[in-house]
Order: structure tokens, then C-alpha cells, then sequence
């Protein structure tokens, strides 16, 4: 709203001013226009007015321009001053130096004079230097080459110095962070949910702390430029609207033509893209359009295995249908994408599309492992490794790490309004749409075996007491747990929890010792 102007800075009233161009109301749509935006504000910089009690942080390149009268310099470590590339690949010091471009010995010489001209600048003891001995990790550090310029005589009276507190260096645990900088989790409130998908139960078993982490603070994904490409999270939707509308009536689900099919597909993939990423007066960008492809490709494998499943007798009986059950008390729901019925064998079928790169992705169902969202000891829960499909090449037993196809197994069989004969055989399993035909089709529970149904059912109980419990630190700690790469980042490197509040740790400490649900 331009008419908010004279409340924003002057930075936003600029961007805003160059976001409403005339050339550029001619030529972008005005979500192009709104993206456009959205990256000038990105990119802008706010220099803030200090107030006249507050000291000014400069950088080391600024400060020949800086007049006070007194300098603290923190942080004249080496690696810092003097900055120093070691090891680069493509511009080694050697190649830089022949080049012309700056190199080590370069920056020596610079930073040697900046220091040397503010030492001069000012009066004896005016400028004072601080070093850091231990970094946040635990690691030690150097003094700057700089501080040790000088003549032999005065050089070992200046080490003396420079190492005199070595022994009043503070103990900082390795990975340690100061507790003014650690993550402050809520601790959990202790009212169980209402609900859950039935897909989040994978998370929680996989990683009951990065589960914690994405229902608090939301995930880490962002959903990129929709102008210059389609975010993966949209592609994969893309795919399932059009598929989607494959299974409504009237549209060739029933036809045995791969080429009739896929026409039906590729109109509506295209006519979705377009209308969500193709620009006024203009088509889709390249990166679109090689995504535009890829999802093209990935319907042309559906058309041909949707042809051959028809042949074999299979027929969509639903589309999108709402799958659930309570487990402890909490509603657990999924959408199956279609329901088929064999109209040759009288099987039934729970079919959700998958838009992965292989088929193989399958198997990360399965663990040889407990997955850590089962606690300590699930055998004294009763939980244990079983076969979990009597069709499968090789039965094995595996602990239950995904609990979508069994839900979905046991809550297609306990729904009267499905239709589903009594007795009927119900598999349950993936259409799997990868990056190439060979790594595409149908994969998952054949024929679930009743033990296998039997032990997803009390695998998803015990994740959803421990929910309900507020467990989410395992018994060993953070340090092996699977964390995205944004909780990496913001945690110690081997002692992740070292980074979080120590409240929230000694709650979950309670929780785990006050006895396992």
C-alpha cells in the first residue's frame, strides 16, 4: 500500500518506488512485481543512527577512517588478522600472486601498516588489543604474526606476555556455547494432541528432538522464487493434482492406451504450471520448463503402468480418501490418494503416489535398528523385529520406522464405508513416479502379514505415548541424532545439546527418569 509510505524507512519507500515502475507494470504481472519486491527488501541495507552513549563497532578496513582517540581491537588472532587463504583448489597463493590478485603476503603488508598507522595515530596506551584463547568449540587459538613483528629482543618478553594467563584460561567444554547464546526451547506443555498425520509418526521415530524442532518452530524448507523456479515441495503437488484429476469420473481411467492417457496428464500438468508460473507476455522460465519436463516424464511412466494395471483388472474405485484411527487416544489420519479394486481377483488396493527418485526409498520403512523414537527398551513394550510381508522376494524381520501403508492397511480394512468385502485380500503400497522408468512402479506391502500389522499398530502407539509424554531428547543424547542442516547450524558440532538451555534438557531428564510410558 503506497499510501503507508511515510511510515516505512527510507530504504523500503525506495524499493517500493522502484517495484512500481511504469516500465515495470508493463512488462511483470504483479506476483512477479511482488517477487521483485520481496528480493529488493532482501537485499536491502539499514545503516541504524547509534545513540550518543553508544560505541561504535567497526570493521578492521574501516578503522583508518575512524578518528576516535581511543581503540579496543578484539580479536587479533591469526586467521583473522592477518586473513589468510590456505589450500584453495582453483587460486592457490602461488597462482593468485601471479595473477596480480591479492595474496597472503599482500594482506600481510596491508594489515601490518593499518596496524602500524592507528598505533601511530595516537597517544602511547591508547589502543588496546584483545585476543581470544579459547574459540566456542574448545579449540585454542593464536596470537596475530602481527602482534610478534618485532626485534629479537623484544620478541621474547612480548610471547611471555602474550602467554602469561595460560593458566587462568576458562575450561570451556568442547562444543560449548555461553548461555546467553543457547537455543531457549518451550518445554512441552504436557496437553496431548487432539491429532496427527499419519506421516509424522515417521518423523518422531526417526528423530524425536528434529520432530520437536519442526512442530515448535516450524521446518526449515522455504518455498524459493515462484517466478524463477517450482520449489520441490509444489512439484511433487503439482503431480498429485494432476493425478488427482485422472481418477475423477469421465477422465480415461479405465482406458488401456498409454498415449491417452498421458494426453489427458500432460494437458493438465501444463495447464497447471501456466497458470501458476508462466509471467504476463511471456512463457515459462528455463528453469520451469526443464521442471515442467521432469514432471512430464514422470506422467508418461504413469501412463504406462497405469495402462498395464487396467489390463490386469484393476479398477479406481476412490480418489483422496480419508483414512484414520485412534491410537492412544489421538486421531491418526492420512489421505490414500486412490483405492482399487481388482475387478478379476477381487483384491483391493491402498495406492498413495510418490514423487521420489527411486523405488528403493522404500525400504527406508524399515530399520535393523530400534528407531530412536521407540526409547530405550521397546522390547519391554512389547515391541520387537518381525516379517512384515509374506510376498516379499526375501522376508526378513525389520523394526517399523514408517507406519504410513500399515495404518493405512489396518484403517482401509475397519472402514464399513469403503466397501471392502470381509476377508478380501488389502494390499497396501507406493506408485512410485521416479527420475527414470526403471526406478518407478508399485512397491510396499504385498500381502501385510498379520504380525507385521499387528506390531506397526503397537509401534504407533508407543511413539504417540512418548508424544503425549513429552519425550523428545534421546537416552544418549543429541550427539548421533539425525538433525536437518539448519539445526546443525545453530548447534554445536558433537555435542549438539550443549547448545540448548540447560531447562529444557533437565526437563526431559525428568520426563525420562520419572518411568517410560
Amino acid at each position: 500500500d503506497l499510501g503507508m509510505m511515510g511510515r516505512l524507512s527510507a530504504h523500503d519507500r525506495a524499493a517500493l518506488r522502484d517495484a512500481a515502475s511504469p516500465v515495470l507494470g508493463r512488462l511483470l504481472a504483479p506476483d512477479e512485481r511482488a517477487a521483485l519486491l520481496r528480493r529488493l527488501l532482501a537485499e536491502a541495507a539499514f545503516p541504524l543512527d547509534g545513540a550518543p552513549d553508544r560505541v561504535p563497532l567497526l570493521g578492521w578496513l574501516e578503522l583508518p577512517w575512524c578518528d576516535e582517540p581511543r581503540l579496543v581491537l578484539a580479536g587479533m588472532n591469526e586467521g583473522s588478522v592477518p586473513e589468510a587463504v590456505v589450500g584453495d583448489s582453483f587460486l592457490p597463493d602461488a597462482v593468485r600472486r601471479a595473477l596480480g590478485l591479492p595474496d597472503n603476503a599482500r594482506r600481510f603488508a596491508r594489515d601490518a601498516f593499518l596496524l602500524s598507522e592507528l598505533l601511530a595515530c595516537r597517544a602511547p596506551g591508547a589502543v588496546r588489543v584483545f585476543l581470544e584463547k579459547i574459540d566456542g568449540r574448545g579449540d585454542a587459538r593464536k596470537p596475530s604474526r602481527l602482534l610478534l613483528a618485532c626485534g629479537d629482543a623484544e620478541l621474547g618478553p612480548r610471547v611471555r606476555r602474550l602467554y602469561a594467563d595460560l593458566d587462568r584460561v576458562p575450561d570451556v567444554p568442547r562444543g560449548g556455547a555461553d548461555a546467553a547464546w543457547r537455543l531457549d526451547l518451550p518445554v512441552p506443555s504436557g496437553e496431548p494432541p487432539a491429532s496427527l498425520p499419519v506421516t509424522t509418526l515417521a518423523g518422531y521415530l526417526r528423530s524425536p528432538f528434529q520432530w520437536f524442532l519442526d512442530q515448535e518452530l516450524g521446518d526449515d524448507e522455504t518455498a524459493g522464487d515462484p517466478a524463477a523456479e517450482i520449489p520441490a515441495n509444489d512439484f511433487g503437488t503439482l503431480c498429485h493434482e494432476a493425478l488427482e484429476a485422472f481418477a475423477a469420473p469421465g477422465a480415461p481411467n479405465e482406458s488401456e492406451d498409454r498415449e491417452e492417457i498421458y494426453a489427458f496428464l500432460e494437458a493438465k500438468l501444463r495447464a497447471r504450471i501456466r497458470a501458476r508460473y508462466a509471467g504476463r507476455n511471456r512463457g515459462l522460465v528455463a528453469a520451469v520448463r526443464l521442471q515442467e519436463a521432469a514432471a512430464l516424464a514422470r506422467m508418461r511412466t504413469f501412463a504406462a503402468i497405469q495402462a498395464e494395471l487396467v489390463r490386469e483388472g484393476w479398477r479406481i474405485r476412490r480418489a483422496e480418501t480419508v483414512l484414520k484411527g485412534a491410537v492412544e487416544g489421538v486421531e491418526i489420519s492420512g489421505k490414500a490418494d486412490r483405492i482399487d479394486e481388482n475387478v478379476c481377483t477381487g483384491e483391493w488396493r491402498v495406492v498413495d503416489y510418490k514423487t521420489w527418485d527411486k523405488a528403493d526409498k522404500w525400504t527406508e520403512a524399515f530399520s535393523r535398528v530400534p528407531p530412536p523414537g521407540l526409547g530405550e527398551n521397546p522390547e519391554a513394550a512389547g515391541i520387537r523385529r518381525v516379517a512384515v510381508d509374506a510376498a516379499a522376494d526375501r522376508p526378513s524381520e525389520v523394526w517399523w520406522a514408517d507406519l504410513q501403508l500399515p495404518l493405512y492397511a489396518i484403517f482401509a480394512r475397519n472402514d464399513p464405508a469403503l466397501g471392502i468385502p470381509g476377508g478380501a485380500r488389502v494390499s497396501c503400497q507406493y506408485l512410485v513416479l521416479g527420475d527414470s522408468p526403471e526406478r518407478s512402479g508399485l512397491v510396499g506391502l504385498r500381502e501385510p502379514t498379520p504380525e507385521g500389522l499387528e506390531m506397526a499398530w503397537r509401534t504407533a502407539g508407543a511413539a504417540v505415548r512418548r508424544i503425549k509424554a513429552g519425550l523428545f531428547l534421546p537416552a544418549g543424547g543429541l550427539a548421533g541424532a539425525e538433525l536437518s542442516d539448519a539445526a546443525r547450524a545453530i548447534l554445536p558440532e558433537g555435542r549438539p545439546e550443549l547448545g540448548i538451555a540447560p531447562g529444557w534438557i533437565a526437563d526431559q531428564e525428568r520426563r525420562r527418569k520419572g518411568g517410560r510410558p
